[in-house]
């Protein structure tokens, strides 16, 4: 697998296991290094202010301090940055709280794997705004080419724009059959229905299933997508959005320093 610079990611919460799951649905990205994880508030924000991650990821109860204090400690002293709260509280008042100061916040119970695509897409929507759409059009192709798809068959266009529509705005893949969603968005672009748009990149995405090399496919994709032998074309978009975007942010930026021991 390829050494491109990954997001550097803290992780702060009262159950070890939750930690565990957590980084292993973040390492299952392949675009995340996990480099401190602890159950204390006080600790996590000396480490924040030491190391300056990309991302922390705060559960709100936590010893020490809250995670609510570590979100506007964090805000307010650690530059670029972003948090990801992760709370069991529902009123409006302290959502209102915490939305003025969080980039994303999750309320319990969570999938870690949807956590996991929130912080890829929280970070990419911080990061991305300065790619030019020909630096995303040609990492796109790139990628794509490596991927062995097949320029001339009718849906290699719409995955094409999928994906760099994605990276300019990963929030299209939330709401993707929306008036103003991906798929909207494609089936104007080329006039043409969902159901065939739909059908098309299946097209592209078993092609690439079928005739990648297996060390390129391990490259982009997880085991669990590889064992399934077919992933859905959200999940083919996701992915290879996000890639794109690592990789560009990869051309700009220098190697993370080896990780702190946890």
């Amino acid at each position: 697998m390829k050494t491109n610079p990954k997001y550097s990611v803290m992780i702060a919460h009262g159950d070890p296991s939750a930690q565990q799951r957590i980084s292993s649905a973040l390492a299952a990205t392949k675009l995340f290094q996990v480099i401190f994880t602890t159950h204390n508030g006080e600790v996590c924000i000396r480490q924040a202010l030491r190391s300056q991650p990309d991302l922390v990821i705060a559960d709100t109860l936590l010893a020490g301090v809250d995670g609510l204090e570590v979100l506007k400690q964090i805000k307010t002293r650690c530059g670029n940055t972003q948090v990801i709260l992760l709370t069991t509280y529902h009123t409006l008042a302290h959502h209102r709280a915490v939305l003025e100061l969080a980039d994303y916040c999750i309320v319990a119970p969570y999938s870690n794997a949807i956590l996991a695509q929130r912080a890829v897409d929280t970070l990419h929507t911080h990061r991305n705004a300065g790619f030019s759409s020909q630096m995303v059009s040609d990492q796109t192709a790139s990628i794509l080419a490596k991927l062995n798809a097949p320029l001339r068959m009718k849906g290699y266009p719409y995955l094409r724009d999928g994906i760099q529509m994605s990276v300019h705005d990963p929030n299209m893949l939330h709401h993707h059959t929306g008036p103003n969603g991906l798929y909207a968005q494609l089936c104007s672009r080329h006039q043409e229905s969902y159901h065939n748009i739909e059908r098309c990149m299946r097209s592209v995405s078993d092609h690439i299933f079928k005739y990648a090399s297996l060390s390129v496919l391990e490259d982009y994709f997880t085991q669990a997508n590889l064992a399934r032998g077919r992933i859905s074309n959200l999940t083919m978009i996701s992915t290879l959005a996000a890639r794109v975007t690592n990789d560009l942010n990869g051309q700009q930026e220098l190697p993370l320093e080896n990780a702190v021991s946890c």
